[in-house]
Parts: structure tokens; sequence; C-alpha cells
């Protein structure tokens, strides 16, 4: 798997909540041989809880309504296993709060094998207590 990745940048969005961070994220990978397509982002952070907004998985093939099985973990914590079709644009809300370094894995299959696949999303960063 190839995988190629935008640099983070850590911001404040001034419409948001005072306490939420925001690092949006993209990424260029291509499906294995089962179609199934892997990416793992490391953040280093304090105590929080995190919102992944805005996620989104497209291939050069556009839009075509097919349907996905997206698993997402957080430190191999699942936050998130459920349908996602192409181009949809999918909230994950977690309950769970992490300090140190997140390791954010998305796993999502039903692609054709060798298909290039673009993601992108941003993580939000609520602070917790834990």
């Amino acid at each position: 798997m190839s995988v190629r990745s935008t640099q983070p940048v850590l911001r404040s969005d001034e419409n948001s909540d005072e306490n939420m961070t925001s690092l949006p994220f993209s990424f260029d990978g291509v499906a294995d041989a089962s179609g199934v397509v892997r990416i793992t982002r490391r953040v280093p952070v304090g105590p929080v809880r995190i919102q992944i907004t805005h996620f989104s998985l497209r291939t050069h093939n556009g839009c075509n309504s097919r349907s996905h099985n997206l698993r997402v973990l957080v430190n191999s914590d699942e936050i998130y296993q459920g349908e996602m079709h192409d181009c949809a644009d999918l909230t994950i809300n977690s309950a769970r709060s992490w300090r140190g370094v997140l390791r954010l894995q998305f796993i999502a299959d039903g692609f054709d094998a060798s298909e290039p696949v673009n993601g992108a999303g941003e993580v939000q960063f609520r602070a917790a207590l834990l």
C-alpha cells in the first residue's frame, strides 16, 4: 500500500467552541489486492476527546454510490464500525478520552484492487479529564 499525506496543521476555528482545536488531514492511498485501504495517522495530544468531522473517501472514478465497510480505531479502540458510501460526509463522535500520541486508523473495503483512494477529514479535539 502506498500512502502520501499532507502535513497536519493545528488551528483553532473561530466559528466553533472556544475549547475546540482542529486538525485537518488528507491522504492518498491504494487499495490492496482484496480492495481494502488502510490509513494510519499519528497525532500527539494532551488529555482530549475527539470528534472526526467531514470524513470522506473518494476515488478517481468519482462518486459511484458504492458502500464500504468502514472501521475507525483510535489507539486500537474502535470508535466506529459501519457502512459508508462514496463521497459521503461522515461525522464520528467519541465518548472516550486519550492522551499521548493518538494513532488514528481508517480501514475501508469495497474498492477495486489497486484502486487509488483519496480521503480527507478533520479531527476536532476537546480538553477532557481522564
